[in-house]
């Protein structure tokens, strides 16, 4: 029965763990899609906020949805305004660089209390090991293995201890 409970804690983590990489994700979106429509306004772009929330939502997409989300913007401006919309690529990957390289690690990292240190050196390696596929399941896999590893670390410390106890009674 006290394994049980022990196990339910454990999934209980496991599903906090991945909220908290859930919500991460979502709050990143959220500043990408809010800095897209201040940069796109201030460039003078028409429909600055429905390419805005595109580029946000896109942004949910790990590492391919940042440039999936320029597409609207560019198709609908390459024609009628090239100059605009030129300035306006520069400034969304000035702006993907400083997600990728400060944001999303301090933000997801700290939601699941992760250094972001730790999860720009996750993304180098999986995306080096693995690709893309890596770079998308390397925070939370990590995440995961974490909270497994502090759950048997858990069960054996109790092991220790209750054999601890049956050898003092038995004394």
């Amino acid at each position: 029965k006290m394994v049980n409970l022990q196990i339910a804690g454990l999934l209980k983590n496991l599903n906090a763990t991945i909220a908290h990489y859930i919500s991460g994700v979502a709050i990143d979106a959220i500043i990408i899609g809010c800095l897209a429509f201040i940069g796109y306004s201030v460039i003078g772009l028409k429909y600055a906020l429905v390419f805005a929330i595109f580029s946000g939502l896109a942004n949910l997409i790990p590492y391919v949805g940042p440039s999936i989300g320029l597409i609207p913007m560019i198709v609908a401006n390459v024609f009628t305004d090239p100059h605009r919309m030129l300035i306006a690529v520069v400034y969304m990957l000035i702006i993907q660089q400083v997600d990728g390289n400060i944001l999303y690690p301090r933000i997801v990292g700290g939601v699941m209390k992760v250094h972001p240190i730790t999860i720009l050196v996750l993304l180098l390696l999986s995306s080096n090991i693995y690709g893309v596929i890596g770079m998308i399941v390397a925070v939370p896999t990590y995440s995961i293995l974490k909270e497994i590893s502090k759950f048997l670390s858990r069960l054996y410390e109790n092991h220790k201890i209750m054999k601890e106890r049956e050898i003092e009674l038995a004394k």
